[in-house]
């Protein structure tokens, strides 16, 4: 696996990019109707199972085609997002991010609205 294909600038412009993706209302609640879903399923072992078979996909899909101008495929899209990560590593607003993102990936997203960190940036930017 080669190191990093992506610069930190075009790491942080492909999260911004995919922030909005999980930011549009419709995608939101898409994720939320699979966290209900999954939620509902009483077996641990088989909530966890449903969760890594629903969300994924989900996920890649929402990430695909940002992460498509990028030069990563469908099967790559994972190795992009852990690419972000690791330039995220030493930005705290490109960590808060990813962290959602990844967390997505797991069945885990916040059922509260996340635009703070935008607020603090804006802040921050000020």
């Amino acid at each position: 696996m080669p190191a990093n294909t992506v610069t930190r600038e075009d790491a942080e412009d492909a999260l911004n990019k995919i922030w909005g993706i999980f930011k549009v209302e419709e995608n939101k609640q898409r994720l939320m109707n699979l966290v209900k879903e999954c939620d509902a399923i009483d077996d641990p072992q088989k909530k966890i199972l449903a969760k890594m078979q629903k969300f994924t996909p989900a996920v890649i899909d929402l990430c695909g085609d940002v992460m498509g101008e990028y030069g990563f495929g469908q099967n790559d899209i994972m190795r992009g997002i852990i690419e972000i990560q690791a330039h995220a590593a030493s930005n705290p607003q490109m960590q808060t991010k990813v962290q959602v993102i990844m967390d997505a990936f797991q069945g885990k997203f916040p059922d509260e609205d996340f635009d703070e960190e935008e607020e603090e940036e804006a802040e921050i930017c000020d």
